[in-house]
């Protein structure tokens, strides 16, 4: 946790002190579950730096987490979220098991033509590619990446070769979770993420668990066609709403949504 910037909200407004709202801050991230047993966190001098206060209010909001029991100093090391929380109560709640198992989906068997892929031609290297959120590849140091796979492939031996966890190479997800938390404020764990093998495999995951056929699905039109092939495929019907210089048109959503039930909205948030 300590090697990320710790992202955390705090209320400016008139209310309790700046180190109570830190020290309630802190208590409620080990409470929901986003900090966990043993995390370390950040010194005080970085947790000022990044909240932008002094390092007094921080010390102070320090203090009085030690004093209620919900972290622990240990000299030359740091401060470490407690092994056991104030108040067993608080802790997070596991989810309920649902009462009953959802109906199995059927999607449909004729799978619409794929769109073209917006792949960059070789014009050479006088061509100057254009192509949209694409890197170009002829920068890429393909040498010193071979030599890196090379040296890794020998480092980890056979093994490397075979299959891994489904959901993704473990070390990953534990570093991503780690990530997600500190600078995102979210709270994840390894076993809550899953890895894909790009931003395709990920929607047509996402349409096939967020829809059934015959959902209706809003989308930005002009918009990423990919996506909408993904939701087709899924059984989805794909209903377009205008765009404009802010993005989707809320207001054509708003009317949209008062003649039929939309499932999902798909956005671009970039554009």
């Amino acid at each position: 946790m300590a090697t990320w910037d710790f992202a955390m909200d705090l209320d400016r407004r008139r209310g309790a002190s700046l180190s109570v709202k830190i020290a309630r801050a802190i208590s409620e991230d080990i409470q929901r579950g986003r900090l966990h047993p043993g995390d370390r966190l950040p010194g005080s001098r970085t947790l000022a730096r990044t909240l932008r206060v002094h390092r007094q209010t921080v010390v102070s909001a320090i203090d009085d987490l030690i004093a209620e029991g919900w972290i622990v100093s240990r000299r030359g090391s740091g401060v470490f979220v407690a092994d056991g929380i104030p108040d067993s109560s608080l802790r997070p709640r596991a989810p309920a098991e649902p009462t009953q198992r959802a109906a199995p989906r059927r999607f449909p068997l004729e799978l619409a033509r794929p769109p073209d892929p917006e792949l960059p031609s070789d014009g050479g290297a006088r061509t100057l590619l254009m192509s949209g959120s694409r890197p170009d590849v002829r920068l890429v140091p393909a040498d010193l990446i071979g030599r890196s796979y090379r040296r890794a492939a020998r480092a980890a031996g056979p093994a490397v070769l075979s299959y891994n966890h489904p959901a993704g190479s473990p070390r990953l997800r534990r570093q991503l979770a780690i990530m997600l938390s500190a600078a995102r404020g979210l709270v994840a764990d390894p076993e809550s993420i899953l890895v894909t093998r790009g931003s395709q495999m990920a929607l047509a995951l996402l349409a096939r668990t967020l829809t059934r056929p015959g959902d209706a699905v809003a989308v930005e039109h002009p918009g990423y066609r990919p996506a909408w092939e993904a939701f087709r495929l899924a059984g989805a019907q794909i209903l377009p709403v205008p765009v404009d210089e802010r993005g989707l048109d809320v207001r054509a959503l708003a009317r949209l949504a008062s003649r039929r039930p939309i499932r999902a909205v798909y956005v671009t948030p970039h554009h």
